[in-house]
């Protein structure tokens, strides 16, 4: 509807239960990369999952384990010139960046990607695509909020370091595994 995709893709890769984060994030970079290189524009990754060009969101993914495997849920904005109040200040699509597009054709281009990264993560691991994501961390050096999902009542919050090598996110020193980062000061502007 309304010119986006919504997409499910499902791998089912030979991996342990700590690498299913580091999926997610090589399908984080798999995207971000997809959008600069094959499009031209300056996607970062906001952690974890979130594409921002311009510091809107344009895309996002999801991974979760189901058994031997990895369903990955991946939703794009294309088309889409008008979004909800509440989000349409923080959110962006293809078009609103000048780009007229068929979701077909991202999405193509999206898959080779995807499959790309794949691969490489398959074959040689995260640490090897540890400096592409650096490149486009878009929350590295910036005064964060990371409120946690497990809802521990209190958010980790400091300067952040970037990311690590298993994935998860140094803020302050403190590894966090999964939550919803906020920059607090700052602007993403890499």
């Amino acid at each position: 509807p309304e010119g986006g995709i919504w997409a499910t893709i499902v791998v089912m890769p030979k991996l342990n239960v700590d690498q299913t984060f580091s999926i997610m994030m090589a399908g984080s970079l798999a995207l971000a990369r997809a959008i600069r290189h094959e499009f031209g524009l300056s996607a970062l990754i906001k952690w974890p999952n979130d594409v921002l060009v311009g510091g809107r969101k344009i895309a996002g993914i999801l991974c979760e384990r189901h058994g031997d495997r990895i369903v990955a849920g991946i939703g794009i904005n294309v088309r889409q010139r008008v979004f909800a109040p509440e989000i349409a200040a923080r959110t962006t699509s293809f078009a609103l960046e000048g780009l007229e597009l068929s979701p077909d054709e991202v999405l193509n281009r999206v898959l080779v990607s995807l499959e790309q990264y794949y691969d490489i993560w398959r074959a040689d691991g995260f640490a090897l695509l540890l400096p592409q994501l650096t490149a486009v961390d878009a929350l590295k050096g910036r005064w964060v909020s990371v409120r946690r999902t497990d809802d521990d009542g209190s958010p980790a919050e400091g300067l952040c370091g970037g990311i690590a090598e298993d994935g998860s996110l140094l803020v302050a020193g403190e590894r966090i595994y999964a939550g919803e980062a906020h920059v607090e000061s700052g602007v993403l502007n890499k």
